[in-house]
Protein backbone atom coordinates (compact mmCIF):
# COMPACT_ATOMS: atom_id res chain seq x y z
CA UNK A 1 0.00 0.00 0.00
CA UNK A 2 2.97 2.39 1.03
CA UNK A 3 4.36 1.46 -2.29
CA UNK A 4 1.23 2.64 -4.45
CA UNK A 5 1.38 5.96 -2.61
CA UNK A 6 4.64 6.49 -2.98
CA UNK A 7 4.57 5.79 -6.76
CA UNK A 8 1.20 8.10 -7.30
CA UNK A 9 2.84 10.83 -5.29
CA UNK A 10 5.58 10.62 -7.67
CA UNK A 11 3.89 10.71 -10.91
CA UNK A 12 1.64 13.78 -9.25
CA UNK A 13 4.76 15.54 -8.98
CA UNK A 14 5.76 14.59 -12.37
CA UNK A 15 2.73 16.09 -13.61
CA UNK A 16 2.98 19.27 -11.85
CA UNK A 17 6.14 20.17 -12.93
CA UNK A 18 6.05 19.46 -16.86
CA UNK A 19 5.25 22.52 -18.60
CA UNK A 20 2.02 22.58 -20.37
CA UNK A 21 1.70 21.81 -23.98
CA UNK A 22 1.57 25.75 -26.23
CA UNK A 23 -1.75 26.25 -27.64
CA UNK A 24 -1.64 26.55 -31.09
CA UNK A 25 -1.65 30.13 -32.68
CA UNK A 26 -5.18 30.43 -34.35
CA UNK A 27 -4.92 29.73 -38.39
CA UNK A 28 -5.29 32.90 -40.55
CA UNK A 29 -7.96 33.63 -42.57
CA UNK A 30 -7.82 33.68 -46.02
CA UNK A 31 -9.31 37.22 -47.85
CA UNK A 32 -9.79 35.53 -50.80
CA UNK A 33 -12.99 34.32 -48.96
CA UNK A 34 -13.92 37.53 -46.89
CA UNK A 35 -16.17 40.03 -47.74
CA UNK A 36 -15.21 43.63 -48.51
CA UNK A 37 -16.29 44.78 -45.23
CA UNK A 38 -14.09 42.29 -43.56
CA UNK A 39 -11.12 42.45 -45.45
CA UNK A 40 -9.15 44.83 -43.45
CA UNK A 41 -6.10 44.57 -45.71
CA UNK A 42 -8.51 45.46 -48.66
CA UNK A 43 -6.71 42.85 -51.18
CA UNK A 44 -7.75 40.73 -53.11
CA UNK A 45 -4.78 41.05 -55.29
CA UNK A 46 -4.18 37.04 -57.41
CA UNK A 47 -7.36 35.94 -55.97
CA UNK A 48 -8.92 33.49 -57.94
CA UNK A 49 -12.76 34.09 -57.41
CA UNK A 50 -14.25 31.45 -60.30
CA UNK A 51 -12.22 28.43 -58.52
CA UNK A 52 -13.83 29.75 -54.91
CA UNK A 53 -16.68 28.97 -56.93
CA UNK A 54 -20.16 29.54 -54.37
CA UNK A 55 -17.49 30.26 -51.51
CA UNK A 56 -16.37 33.65 -53.18
CA UNK A 57 -18.12 36.86 -51.51
CA UNK A 58 -20.71 39.23 -53.02
CA UNK A 59 -19.39 42.04 -54.71
CA UNK A 60 -22.92 43.78 -55.99
CA UNK A 61 -22.89 46.70 -54.79
CA UNK A 62 -19.95 46.37 -52.29
CA UNK A 63 -17.16 49.25 -51.52
CA UNK A 64 -13.96 48.26 -52.73
CA UNK A 65 -12.80 51.79 -53.12
CA UNK A 66 -8.74 51.72 -52.37
CA UNK A 67 -8.89 47.48 -53.18
CA UNK A 68 -5.97 45.47 -54.77
CA UNK A 69 -7.32 43.54 -57.53
CA UNK A 70 -4.24 43.34 -58.99
CA UNK A 71 -4.23 39.77 -60.96
CA UNK A 72 -7.07 38.59 -59.68
CA UNK A 73 -9.74 36.06 -61.95
CA UNK A 74 -12.97 38.17 -61.29
CA UNK A 75 -14.26 36.36 -64.34
CA UNK A 76 -18.04 36.32 -64.83
CA UNK A 77 -18.94 38.04 -60.99
CA UNK A 78 -21.21 40.76 -60.62
CA UNK A 79 -19.85 43.95 -59.95
CA UNK A 80 -23.47 45.81 -60.75
CA UNK A 81 -23.00 49.35 -58.32
CA UNK A 82 -20.16 48.66 -56.29
CA UNK A 83 -17.69 51.48 -55.76
CA UNK A 84 -14.06 50.49 -57.07
CA UNK A 85 -12.77 54.00 -56.94
CA UNK A 86 -9.18 54.24 -56.74
CA UNK A 87 -9.20 50.54 -56.64
CA UNK A 88 -6.35 48.50 -58.57
CA UNK A 89 -7.58 45.93 -61.20
CA UNK A 90 -4.63 46.09 -62.73
CA UNK A 91 -3.97 42.53 -65.53
CA UNK A 92 -7.38 41.52 -63.77
CA UNK A 93 -9.32 39.18 -65.57
CA UNK A 94 -12.92 40.84 -65.72
CA UNK A 95 -14.32 38.59 -68.40
CA UNK A 96 -18.08 38.27 -68.51
CA UNK A 97 -18.26 40.46 -65.47
CA UNK A 98 -20.78 42.70 -64.95
CA UNK A 99 -19.79 46.23 -63.85
CA UNK A 100 -22.84 47.74 -65.04
CA UNK A 101 -23.52 51.11 -62.66
CA UNK A 102 -20.01 50.30 -61.22
CA UNK A 103 -17.74 53.91 -60.50
CA UNK A 104 -14.64 53.27 -61.28
CA UNK A 105 -13.30 57.26 -61.13
CA UNK A 106 -9.50 57.37 -60.83
CA UNK A 107 -8.60 52.99 -60.54
CA UNK A 108 -5.93 51.73 -62.20
CA UNK A 109 -6.51 48.67 -64.55
CA UNK A 110 -3.41 48.62 -66.92
CA UNK A 111 -3.50 45.47 -69.15
CA UNK A 112 -6.43 44.21 -67.79
CA UNK A 113 -8.70 41.81 -69.45
CA UNK A 114 -12.18 42.79 -70.45
CA UNK A 115 -14.15 40.35 -72.59
CA UNK A 116 -17.73 41.04 -72.83
CA UNK A 117 -17.86 42.50 -69.90
CA UNK A 118 -20.36 45.57 -69.39
CA UNK A 119 -19.74 49.15 -68.13
CA UNK A 120 -23.52 50.36 -68.95
CA UNK A 121 -23.65 53.75 -67.23
CA UNK A 122 -20.64 52.59 -65.21
CA UNK A 123 -18.39 55.86 -64.02
CA UNK A 124 -14.79 55.46 -65.57
CA UNK A 125 -14.25 59.21 -65.01
CA UNK A 126 -10.42 59.33 -64.98
CA UNK A 127 -9.39 56.04 -65.23
CA UNK A 128 -6.50 54.13 -66.73
CA UNK A 129 -7.27 51.48 -68.62
CA UNK A 130 -4.00 51.40 -70.80
CA UNK A 131 -2.99 48.55 -72.85
CA UNK A 132 -6.09 46.91 -71.83
CA UNK A 133 -7.81 43.85 -73.45
CA UNK A 134 -11.73 44.69 -74.35
CA UNK A 135 -13.69 42.97 -76.64
CA UNK A 136 -17.27 43.45 -76.74
CA UNK A 137 -17.26 45.63 -74.20
CA UNK A 138 -20.56 47.91 -73.65
CA UNK A 139 -20.07 51.36 -72.54
CA UNK A 140 -22.97 52.60 -73.46
CA UNK A 141 -24.39 55.31 -71.28
CA UNK A 142 -21.20 55.31 -69.38
CA UNK A 143 -18.93 58.16 -68.56
CA UNK A 144 -15.66 58.26 -69.67
CA UNK A 145 -14.57 62.20 -69.64
CA UNK A 146 -11.11 61.99 -68.99
CA UNK A 147 -10.15 58.04 -69.54
CA UNK A 148 -6.96 56.93 -70.32
CA UNK A 149 -7.74 54.20 -73.23
CA UNK A 150 -3.89 54.67 -74.47
CA UNK A 151 -2.89 51.74 -75.99
CA UNK A 152 -6.21 49.65 -75.25
CA UNK A 153 -7.38 47.09 -78.14
CA UNK A 154 -11.11 48.26 -78.87
CA UNK A 155 -12.77 45.27 -80.58
CA UNK A 156 -16.85 45.08 -80.97
CA UNK A 157 -17.18 47.75 -78.17
CA UNK A 158 -20.13 49.65 -77.97
CA UNK A 159 -20.14 53.21 -77.40
CA UNK A 160 -23.29 54.32 -77.43
CA UNK A 161 -24.67 57.30 -76.14
CA UNK A 162 -21.50 57.62 -73.97
CA UNK A 163 -19.57 60.76 -72.13
CA UNK A 164 -16.07 60.93 -73.69
CA UNK A 165 -14.66 64.56 -73.03
CA UNK A 166 -11.12 64.66 -72.50
CA UNK A 167 -10.53 60.87 -73.18
CA UNK A 168 -7.73 59.37 -74.96
CA UNK A 169 -7.26 57.28 -77.05
CA UNK A 170 -3.20 57.51 -78.58
CA UNK A 171 -2.74 53.99 -79.93
CA UNK A 172 -5.59 52.56 -79.80
CA UNK A 173 -6.18 49.26 -81.95
CA UNK A 174 -9.88 48.85 -82.98
CA UNK A 175 -12.15 47.42 -85.33
CA UNK A 176 -16.13 47.13 -85.10
CA UNK A 177 -16.47 49.90 -82.70
CA UNK A 178 -20.00 50.85 -82.80
CA UNK A 179 -20.80 54.77 -81.65
CA UNK A 180 -24.55 56.15 -81.84
CA UNK A 181 -24.95 58.88 -83.93
CA UNK A 182 -26.30 61.49 -81.27
CA UNK A 183 -24.58 61.29 -77.85
CA UNK A 184 -21.78 59.62 -78.48
CA UNK A 185 -18.64 62.25 -79.85
CA UNK A 186 -14.84 61.01 -80.03
CA UNK A 187 -12.20 64.38 -79.05
CA UNK A 188 -11.00 66.23 -81.62
CA UNK A 189 -9.48 64.84 -84.91
CA UNK A 190 -10.62 61.29 -84.13
CA UNK A 191 -13.62 59.75 -86.64
CA UNK A 192 -14.78 56.42 -86.41
CA UNK A 193 -14.75 54.84 -90.35
CA UNK A 194 -16.05 51.62 -90.85
CA UNK A 195 -15.34 50.83 -87.67
CA UNK A 196 -12.39 51.72 -86.97
CA UNK A 197 -11.06 54.63 -84.86
CA UNK A 198 -8.84 56.65 -87.02
CA UNK A 199 -7.19 60.06 -86.31
CA UNK A 200 -7.36 62.75 -89.08
CA UNK A 201 -4.73 65.86 -89.49
CA UNK A 202 -6.91 66.46 -92.57
CA UNK A 203 -10.20 65.71 -94.82
CA UNK A 204 -7.81 63.23 -96.84
CA UNK A 205 -4.97 62.48 -94.44
CA UNK A 206 -6.00 59.96 -91.48
CA UNK A 207 -4.56 56.89 -89.90
CA UNK A 208 -4.20 54.64 -87.09
CA UNK A 209 -3.87 57.04 -83.73
CA UNK A 210 -0.41 55.67 -82.79
CA UNK A 211 0.78 57.23 -79.37
CA UNK A 212 3.45 59.33 -81.65
CA UNK A 213 0.66 60.80 -83.48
Amino acid sequence: MKRTLVSLAILLSIGASAPMASAKPAPKPNPCLLSPAQNVAKSYHGCNFVRLGSSAPSFAGADLSGFDLGFANVQGRDLSGANLVGANLSHANFTDANLSGATITGSTASVVLLNHVNFGRANLTGATFEGAYTYYVNFSWANLTNTNLNGTTLSHATLATTFMEGISLWGVTSDHVSIAKQGSTLPTGFFLRKGVIQYCVSKYSCFAPTPSA
